[in-house]
């Protein structure tokens, strides 16, 4: 095209509607360079919201299988791991009763002993015969 001044009205304006079909292009690409930013970055946001969550599932799951191998013995549930474990500490307190008790008849059999040895109150043993 030749210079401005030796344009015609007809090439000025055919020039002045070419640069204002750029610029709109121009701006357009921009617009549209922006929407796509603003995507890869919700994008790169959800991917991060993700990766969180999985390693956190991860975590958990992990944590999960750790307790199952503490709590675990062949081919039981969950429910008979925790009934097992009540009925572990049932038996752990009965077992405690059971030597608080016989502790108790230990003593009881050593005082009547002492009590029949020296003549003490022994009770029924050694009266009335003879």
């Amino acid at each position: 095209m030749p210079p401005p001044s030796k344009q015609t009205p007809y090439e000025r304006a055919q020039a002045k509607h070419a640069l204002r079909a750029e610029r709109q292009q121009q701006e357009q690409a921009k617009y549209e360079i922006t929407q796509l930013q603003a995507e890869r970055r919700a994008i790169v946001d959800t991917l991060k919201t993700v990766t969180t969550s999985h390693r956190q599932l991860v975590e958990l799951l992990e944590h999960i299988e750790t307790e199952n191998e503490r709590w675990q013995t062949p081919n039981a549930s969950l429910g008979e791991m925790y009934k097992l474990k009540d009925e572990r500490e049932q038996m752990e307190k009965q077992e405690k009763e059971c030597h608080r008790r016989w502790d108790e008849l230990g003593e009881n059999i050593e005082t009547k002993h002492v009590e029949i040895a020296f003549g003490g109150g022994g009770g029924d043993y050694g009266r009335g015969q003879g």
